[in-house]
């Protein structure tokens, strides 16, 4: 079939009016009224009204109620900041302020 008359076909098809079939619509929630959109929303609107405060009392409550925990002094293990060469910035590591000869005297 050569190019001519595929586009003759095509311009013959394009004449004629095919009737399209109806596409369904689609309700993305459901099929409810707007009334009864209306009533869930305003219930969604009442529960986040309760429920908002609720968790802001209760991480108040939680905050007031919590204390610091203290977790000592770290144990000096042997492998633990082993210098077998020296940094460009110092003896201390990159970011060690606390506990570094230099930072501190």
């Amino acid at each position: 079939m050569s190019f001519a008359s595929a586009a003759r076909s095509l311009v013959r098809r394009a004449g004629t009016s095919v009737p399209a079939a109806k596409v369904p619509v689609r309700n993305m929630s459901s099929g409810h009224s707007i009334e009864e959109e209306i009533a869930h929303m305003d219930t969604w609107r009442q529960v986040t009204y309760v429920v908002v405060p609720a968790c802001c009392a209760f991480f108040a409550y939680t905050m007031t109620q919590s204390h610091h925990h203290d977790t000592g002094e770290k144990p000096k293990y042997s492998w633990m900041r082993m210098r077998n060469k020296a940094y460009p910035w110092g003896p201390c590591g990159l970011f060690e302020m606390k506990g570094c000869p230099e930072a501190e005297g």
